[in-house]
């Protein structure tokens, strides 16, 4: 994702179909609503000058409306985007689909939305456009994605602290906060519903602006034990497993990460580096408390 003018997100995809078929994603309502699970209603009058209208399932009250402004078929989709959300509300502002073939014979997505309101819209939508990316990666992608039961990541370290503080610096917001970082950047949100079921979101903004988000759910929990959760990313932007376990040695914790699905061999050399990171920050913030 980058950002431009604080009020301007773009977004890059490849997928393992055509583009006459990615196409069709985006631009009848019956395939539309079966890619974007989050969706509980989907009314599109797709031609230009017709309207559009999403309601979401998890808040009914929120709801996405606008007007088709430009159709190119199998290359261009513009359309207006307004929202109902008081917190988030967006008015008039624009989304361009451009699709294109690669030489691989695979399709590319590129999504801009402009004319956002403002910052705290624009990390709104970022979320908002994120989720439904990851929805499409997922429907089109994931069956025939090579590297499923790939080698997986491993990262081990001691700290001379118990596993009850280690277990809440890794799942209370404010503490999240802290040791998510890297150097340059600028700290962002951290939220985290503590729950089986639950989800959680780290995010933070790179030295050349861009806003880098992460966030999962929460698949197990055993309190100062064990942590598994989904992990996903607008740089790696499918869904990968991670299983965080806490092990008491030598009168402090060794905790130890095991990242599954990663499919490239690059994906798993940054978050090699990324989780090492993450550890030794842990290790420093506990130091300070």
């Amino acid at each position: 994702m980058i950002i431009e003018n604080g009020k301007t997100l773009k977004f890059e995809r490849e997928l393992n179909i055509g583009v006459e078929e990615l196409f069709n994603a985006w631009s009848k309502p019956e395939i539309f609503r079966e890619w974007w699970k989050d969706l509980s209603v989907a009314e599109m009058d797709f031609r230009t000058g017709g309207s559009y209208r999403l309601q979401w399932i998890q808040d009914p009250t929120d709801a996405a409306y606008g007007e088709y402004k430009t159709i190119i078929p199998n290359k261009t989709i513009v359309f207006t985007w307004n929202t109902k959300h008081l917190e988030n509300r967006s008015e008039n502002s624009l989304v361009t689909l451009n699709f294109s073939t690669l030489s691989t014979g695979k399709s590319k997505l590129e999504l801009k939305h402009e004319f956002l309101a403002s910052e705290s819209d624009r990390d709104s939508h970022y979320h908002g456009w994120t989720c439904a990316l990851l929805d499409l990666d997922k429907f089109y992608n994931a069956k025939s994605r090579e590297g499923v039961n790939a080698p997986v990541v491993e990262v081990t370290r001691y700290m001379p602290f118990p596993a009850s503080a280690v277990f809440k610096a890794i799942t209370i917001s404010e503490l999240m906060n802290k040791w998510f970082n890297r150097d340059g950047a600028k700290l962002g949100k951290a939220e985290a519903n503590l729950k089986v079921g639950g989800t959680f979101r780290m995010d933070f903004e790179n030295k050349d602006g861009v806003l880098l988000p992460h966030y999962g759910e929460y698949l197990e929990i055993v309190p100062d034990k064990k942590l598994v959760f989904t992990w996903t990313s607008d740089h790696c932007h499918y869904e990968s497993k991670v299983t965080l376990t806490l092990i008491e040695k030598d009168k402090g914790t060794e905790i130890k990460i095991v990242h599954e699905n990663l499919f490239t061999e690059k994906y798993r050399t940054d978050h090699q580096g990324g989780w090492t990171d993450c550890l030794r920050s842990i290790e420093v913030e506990l130091r300070k408390l």
